[in-house]
C-alpha cells in the first residue's frame, strides 16, 4: 500500500553516511536512491540540525510514488538523545512522511545496552552493590529510550495537519533487550546457552517480551506490550523471527574447549546460525507497526543474516 517504504536498520545506514534524518527520493532504481542517500545524509545533519550517531530514518521511493517532508515544518520530525558510547549515541529519531496522500510516521531507536550478569560465568545478583545499580541504571534507561521514543512517535502522529487521514506508523531499531530470567533468586540476570539447542531456545522465548527494568525494583521486569498498550497508537510487533537476531558467530567444535560445547545454534528458514558462548542469545533488533490502519498491511519479519554481531530485520 505504501510502496517502496524502506525496511531499516539502525547502524546499516547511519554510520556510512551520518544520520537522517528523512528524505524522499523519485528514483529509477533503489540504487540510485541509495547513492543519493548518502549525499542526502550530510544535507540533513546540517540543515536540520541533527546528530545523533548510530540512529536514521530512510526513504527509498517507487517511480512515481509521491513522497513528502517537509524540513521547515517543526512538527516533521522528532529527536531524543539518550546515552553514549565511546563508538555511537542512543536514542530516537522519528520523521512524518506524506506517501501517495497518507501520513505516515517512521522511527528508529538505538536504546541503552546494559543486563544484570552480563558476563558469562559473572555473580548474578551481584554482591557487589555499585556493579548491581550500573546495571540497573541501564536496564531502567533501556525502558525510558523505548517509552520516549514511543513519546515522539506519538507527538508526531498528532500534530498531523490532515485530520481526515490517519496515520501509520513504523518502527524499527536496535533496541537491546536481553534474554533474562523472569522469575526465582536470579530474576532479571542475563541467560547464557547450555548446550541444548531446543530448551536453550524455548528458555530464551520465555523472555522475549522483557525489555528492562525499572531501576526502582530490581524485580519489577518491564514488557514491551504493556508500554505499547499504554498508549492508543495500536502498535505491534512484526512476527516471524524464531530464532535471536544477536549476538552471532562463527561455528565453534567442542574441541577447542569445554565452554564452546555449549555454543547456542539455531534453525531458521532452512539454514543454522551459530552464536557466541559469551553473550545471551537475544531479539535485540526488531520492527514495531501499526496494526489497524486498512491502508497499512505488513506481513511477517524477516532476516538479513549475518556471520556477526546483529543480522538485520526487514518488513515487507
Amino acid at each position: 500500500a505504501v510502496g517502496g517504504l524502506a525496511g531499516f536498520k539502525i547502524g546499516l545506514v547511519a554510520h556510512v553516511g551520518g544520520p537522517i534524518i528523512g528524505f524522499g527520493v523519485k528514483t529509477l532504481t533503489t540504487l540510485v536512491g541509495a547513492g543519493v542517500g548518502a549525499a542526502a545524509a550530510r544535507w540533513a545533519t546540517s540543515s536540520l540540525g541533527v546528530n545523533c550517531g548510530g540512529v536514521a530514518v530512510v526513504i527509498y521511493s517507487l517511480r512515481k510514488v509521491n513522497v513528502e517532508f517537509d524540513a521547515k515544518n517543526v512538527n516533521s520530525a522528532r529527536v531524543y538523545q539518550s546515552a553514549a558510547t565511546a563508538t555511537t549515541k542512543k536514542g530516537s529519531v522519528a520523521a512524518r512522511f506524506g506517501i501517495n496522500g497518507r501520513q505516515i510516521v517512521i522511527a528508529s531507536t538505538h536504546g541503552t545496552e546494559g543486563v544484570r550478569g552480563k558476563i558469562r560465568g559473572s555473580e548474578c545478583p551481584a554482591s557487589d552493590e555499585e556493579d548491581s545499580k550500573k546495571a540497573l541504571k541501564n536496564e531502567n534507561n533501556r525502558v525510558k529510550d523505548f517509552e520516549k521514543g514511543l513519546g515522539i512517535i506519538n507527538e508526531l502522529c498528532n500534530k498531523t495537519n490532515t485530520d481526515d487521514k490517519e496515520t501509520g506508523v513504523l518502527w524499527g531499531g536496535d533496541f537491546n533487550p536481553r534474554s533474562v530470567e523472569t522469575n526465582g533468586q536470579k530474576i532479571g540476570c542475563a541467560m547464557f546457552p547450555t548446550g541444548s539447542f531446543e530448551a536453550d531456545l524455548a528458555s530464551f522465548q520465555a523472555s522475549r517480551d522483557i525489555l528492562g527494568s525499572r531501576a526502582t525494583d530490581a524485580n519489577d521486569l518491564v514488557k514491551f506490550t504493556d508500554v505499547l498498550a499504554s498508549t492508543g497508537l495500536d502498535l505491534r510487533e512484526a512476527e516471524g523471527l524464531k530464532c535471536p537476531t544477536y549476538k552471532k558467530g562463527k561455528q565453534k567444535v567442542a574441541d577447542e574447549g569445554a565452554e564452546h560445547s555449549q555454543q547456542f545454534q539455531c534453525f531458521e528458514d532452512g539454514s543454522w546460525m551459530y552464536y557466541k558462548v559469551s553473550h545471551s542469545p537475544s531479539w535485540t533488533d526488531r520492527i514495531f507497526h501499526s496494526s489497524s490502519k486498512p491502508w497499512l498491511e505488513c506481513e511477517n519479519a524477516h532476516r538479513v543474516t549475518h556471520l556477526s554481531d546483529h543480522d538485520a530485520v526487514l518488513l515487507t
